[in-house]
């Protein structure tokens, strides 16, 4: 175990991800995953090609922070022939309180061939062919709060923005309408004044026609009373003498009929 840390530890620091296999090994191997996130489950596959015909076993241990490594577990273990690839899949659920940090895949390839293999001691063991994968980073709780807050307040402030663009377009819009009612009001005015000046002239007409109708009408009484007046000079000389034999006969009837009724 302490062998593969010390492994481990030198492939992190020399930036070997992953380590290509060459013809010196007979089989290659590359890893990807999906991104971690907290609270779901990782995704992340190894990718195996056979150089040489080999029997294989692949390891594989996840690093979570504020976690730590989750120890080995092997992904698959069998035999594959020379130009065969394979693709070999694993997964971990990265807890909701993980840290802040790298995810990282470190995976281990066991290899055995009659010619390929390691030997300690005068015994034989599989060679191992290491590689990490770094999945990808947790953020920072903190920053990752104020980081949505700062995208919620840019988008509140693009939002407030078009907001008052929009009512600087409606505001625009109704000052071309009032603009437009002003000018109808002013044309409307000057019409009303124009109709009132007209009015006044015929009221003033009218009041001219009124004062003529009236003088022509008693000039007219007095035409009719001049009239009448004349008439009845023109008949008043036999007039009377009439008048005087139906008032005699009048009075002679009165007295035939006293001397009847006496």
């Amino acid at each position: 175990m302490l062998r593969r840390v010390l492994v481990l530890s030198a492939l992190l620091l020399c930036g070997i991800v992953p380590l290509a296999a060459a013809e010196l090994y007979p089989v290659s191997a590359e890893a990807d995953s999906y991104a971690p996130e907290r609270g779901e489950t990782l995704r992340y596959w190894i990718d195996l090609e056979a150089l040489r015909s080999v029997d294989v076993i692949v390891e594989a241990s996840v690093y979570v922070p504020g976690y730590g490594w989750s120890g080995w577990e092997v992904l698959w273990e069998g035999r594959m022939y020379r130009g065969e690839r394979r693709t070999v899949y694993g997964s971990y659920y990265v807890p909701s309180d993980a840290g802040a940090g790298s995810v990282v895949v470190h995976y281990l390839v066991y290899y055995w061939t009659p010619s390929d293999y390691q030997v300690l001691a005068g015994d034989e063991y599989y060679g191992e062919l290491h590689g990490v994968h770094v999945a990808g980073s947790l953020p920072d709780p903190d920053a990752e709060y104020w980081r949505s807050q700062a995208e919620y307040w840019e988008s509140a402030y693009y939002w407030l923005e078009d907001y008052c663009e929009s009512l600087s377009r409606e505001l625009e819009e109704l000052e071309e309408e009032y603009s437009s009612l002003e000018s109808d009001y002013e044309e409307l005015e000057r019409s009303y004044d124009a109709l009132k000046s007209n009015y006044e002239i015929l009221e003033e007409e009218y009041d001219s026609l009124k004062a003529e109708y009236d003088r022509l009408r008693r000039e007219y009484g007095e035409l009719l009373a001049a009239k009448e007046e004349l008439e009845r000079e023109r008949y008043a000389p036999w007039l009377l003498p009439v008048l005087v034999a139906l008032a005699g006969g009048a009075i002679a009837a009165y007295l035939s009929c006293r001397r009847r009724a006496g």
